[in-house]
């Protein structure tokens, strides 16, 4: 009787592990969702963060609002606001927005994403950039 308690206990046990260790990962829309900074811009070896900021703000109704701000001495501080809708691609890694008043949308390579940071090529007039992006809470 002890040995069937027993066998009964061990078989619930490794029941509710199997359970419990099923969680479904989160899709990347998912893991997109949120207000992301720039914190550092580059081309190549040359380190933009000084000159260049990216606030890019992803809704979960996939629209998004991206400012970009430039500093360049002696015109100082400038900011170019911009919104759209945004899309992953899945399958590539890829996020997309398409701005509004624009049908070409701009893809962002998506290399590296973690809960707090998120590593992203563009392509923007020929020149590729890659920026890391940091998770606002």
């Amino acid at each position: 009787m002890k040995n069937a308690a027993f066998g009964l206990m061990a078989c619930l046990l490794i029941s509710s592990l199997a359970f419990v260790s099923c969680k479904k990962d989160d899709s990347l829309q998912d893991r997109l969702v949120g207000v992301w900074v720039s914190s550092k811009v580059k081309s190549g070896a040359i380190d933009y963060s000084a000159i260049v900021k990216f606030d890019l703000d992803l809704l979960a109704s996939q629209e998004f609002d991206l400012d970009v701000i430039t500093n360049l001495p002696p015109a100082g501080s400038n900011t170019q606001s911009y919104n759209g809708d945004w899309r992953e691609d899945e399958a590539k890694g890829d996020l997309i927005l398409t701005f509004n008043n624009s049908t070409t949308p701009s893809t962002y390579e998506i290399n590296d994403l973690t809960a707090t940071t998120m590593i992203a090529e563009i392509i923007y007039e020929g020149t590729r950039y890659e920026v890391t992006f940091q998770r606002q809470e």
